[in-house]
């Protein structure tokens, strides 16, 4: 055999060995992973929400009047299993979730995941629309600021983002209310009955803290990057400047920023009570501050479980976005199944 063919069975070999189905089984591995990792943690927190819930105020002593006979507390206790030992009521608490019953809602007298999930969506639409809106503006501007680093541009942007980041969410909510619902009348007082115009204030309050941390972030991995010898190295070449930002220099921040934003739509989306009490947003916030004020403790365990999954589940998903855009971690999990 010449050295030629010799050459080409080798390429071939070589071809062969990359397009190994071992690649896609490591690929398969990790996801595996992480989804046990994803359930495991879920698992956990439905047991902290189990053991915290039975170590709160009795439900019994809630739910009924002050003038409730013996017989009435045993009666009300034995419909809701707390009668059984701790271990029995664990096992039925499991068995009822894992069927999708969450209970009854002691306040609205329905059953709780539907009620639940209808409130979601308002809730989740807030979010959306808050890191939206604090993301593409953070982006511009932090980019903007670190072709420059120390103009007046990056001074002046970096006094406001001073005072944004000493306002409170809920004092901007309240001061936005006043002036541009009240006293102008140009954006709905509460509720989420007039579209788009609904989101407007109440996603600038909620996406200010955001807007602040994804600024900051966006900035200094700029500046770091356009350190790097590589963008040297392309500006050298004559590149134009939003060429170089664009398609080399934004590739590389792309993937913290985008951790970052998706770690902060799910603190969004699980803890915009604030927010949604102060404009009667109706969502879940709201519910439950109305669960907690009440003593509905189905309702605020469905809520809080549900919060949890939506933070465990983004998590799970940047992980995957992340692996995408990164081509060395992903080589790397397709050879050994993990990071």
């Amino acid at each position: 055999m010449d050295f030629k063919k010799r050459g080409e069975m080798s390429d071939l070999i070589k071809t062969q060995a990359e397009s190994s189905p071992l690649k896609s089984h490591g690929l398969r591995l990790y996801i595996a992973r992480r989804l046990l990792q994803s359930l495991f943690v879920f698992f956990i927190v439905v047991t902290v929400i189990f053991v915290i819930s039975r170590m709160a105020a009795d439900p019994v002593a809630t739910l009924l009047p002050p003038g409730a006979t013996p017989i009435d507390r045993e009666n009300l206790r034995q419909s809701l299993g707390l009668d059984k030992s701790l271990i029995d009521q664990y096992v039925i608490y499991l068995n009822n979730l894992i069927h999708g019953d969450f209970g009854i809602s002691t306040l609205y007298n329905v059953p709780v995941l539907p009620l639940v999930l209808n409130r979601c969506v308002p809730t989740f639409a807030l979010a959306l629309f808050a890191i939206l809106w604090a993301s593409v503006l953070a982006i511009f501007l932090g980019v903007l600021a670190s072709l420059r680093p120390g103009s007046i541009f990056d001074r002046i942007l970096g006094g406001i983002v001073s005072i944004a980041q000493g306002t409170a969410s809920f004092w901007l909510a309240v001061v936005l209310l006043y002036i541009f619902s009240v006293k102008f009348r140009i954006f709905p007082v509460t509720g989420n009955s007039e579209g788009l115009k609904s989101f407007v204030l109440p996603g600038i309050s909620l996406g200010l803290a955001p807007f602040v941390a994804i600024l900051r972030l966006t900035r200094s991995s700029m500046i770091e990057t356009l350190k790097t010898g590589y963008i040297r190295n392309a500006n050298s070449r004559g590149l134009k400047t939003t060429r170089v930002v664009i398609n080399h220099a934004m590739r590389n921040i792309a993937e913290p920023i985008l951790s970052y934003a998706g770690i902060l739509f799910g603190g969004l989306a699980s803890g915009a009570v604030i927010t949604e009490t102060i404009f009667a947003w109706p969502g879940i916030g709201q519910l439950s501050m109305q669960g907690i004020s009440l003593g509905d403790y189905a309702l605020v365990q469905a809520v809080t479980m549900l919060a949890s999954l939506t933070v465990i589940l983004l998590n799970l998903i940047v992980d995957l976005i992340n692996l995408k855009l990164n081509p060395v971690a992903r080589e790397k999990v397709k050879q050994y199944g993990k990071l």
